[in-house]
């Protein structure tokens, strides 16, 4: 009798909870390649919730050292929603031949100095791989890395070299925001090719292209040994990434910041035989190098470095 009068009690409760218009929390996917795209297509968001939940879910998925290791060496999504494109300028898209990689690398710098660097107006000096850098910001971003402003945005219009080889003139549109989470702030940045761009030779053309890149404190983790899977993501076949390979492991060892990368795209290739394989290992090895060159660049310039000694700081209210 005493257990019919408590589920009575139970059903009561969960019946008027239902009346009174109680929602149940957001929910995210769990698995790398739906958060990435989740995470993309709700960047903008006016209520951060759902933008939240996906950012939480991905914090947690990287606590797995297994995961992270696998992240590190890099892998093929595809998952990016039609729905995500239509949050974007308002231009049809499709995500019809969409192939993706993500890359996870480590920084031993915190997310503030890393956020000021990325939107810092003279960025283009920092990059030695495109002929013209040129980046218009909507408003002062001088606030964002304090986060004395928490979302600014820009287009930019660029020159550069599509695998080493094939020059294209591109225009984006790219946004910055920092999130507050449970596990403290995260900084993302998504950008998008605006329209389809000719090569200046082989017929190349880049259909498509859009990124997310989410920037999390991570603390120290075990010198794990380093696979080869690694080793050849790191290499790539036109940078030389491995080379610093060992004081990658170094940073992973210490607290810092993890970056996690995500990369669709939509290449024609031409006249180039080029196998999807070797697209793919580019693009990674690109991710890896451009994440290589921001720390170095850092660690060149520490008037531009604002980190607190203790690295690691998940306190929600506090500062990291």
């Amino acid at each position: 009798m005493q257990s019919l009068r408590k589920n009575w009690f139970a059903l009561t409760f969960l019946f008027f909870a239902g009346l009174s218009g109680c929602s149940s929390p957001p929910e995210a996917p769990d698995d790398l390649e739906s958060l990435l795209g989740f995470i993309f297509e709700h960047m903008d968001d006016e209520d951060p919730a759902e933008l939240i939940a996906g950012l939480e879910n991905l914090h947690e998925w990287m606590q797995d050292d297994a995961n992270l290791q696998k992240s590190r060496e890099g892998l093929l999504i595809n998952n990016l929603p039609q729905s995500a494109l239509q949050t974007l300028d308002g231009k049809e898209r499709s995500t019809r031949g969409l192939e993706g990689i993500t890359v996870t690398t480590k920084s031993g710098f915190c997310a503030r100095s890393l956020a000021s660097l990325l939107t810092w107006e003279d960025f283009g000096s920092t990059l030695d791989n495109f002929s013209m850098y040129e980046r218009t910001f909507t408003s002062d971003p001088t606030c964002f890395g304090s986060r004395d402003c928490l979302k600014v945005r820009a287009d930019s219009h660029t020159k550069s070299a599509w695998a080493g080889l094939v020059g294209m003139e591109s225009k984006y549109g790219i946004q910055f925001r920092w999130v507050k989470t449970k596990v403290g702030w995260m900084m993302l940045q998504r950008f998008w090719l605006k329209d389809p761009v000719n090569g200046d030779q082989l017929e190349v053309k880049m259909k498509a292209n859009y990124y997310i890149g989410i920037i999390m404190d991570d603390g120290e983790r075990a010198g794990e040994a380093i696979s080869p899977a690694f080793r050849r993501a790191a290499n790539g076949i036109l940078g030389n990434a491995g080379d610093d390979i060992d004081a990658d492991q170094k940073k992973l060892s210490q607290a810092g910041t993890l970056r996690i990368h995500a990369n669709w795209f939509n290449v024609d290739t031409g006249l180039i035989t080029l196998p999807k394989a070797t697209i793919r290992e580019v693009l990674i090895n690109n991710q890896v190098n451009d994440a290589e060159r921001h720390d170095n660049w850092l660690e060149s310039h520490p008037d531009m470095v604002d980190c607190p000694k203790k690295m690691m700081s998940i306190d929600p209210e506090g500062t990291p």
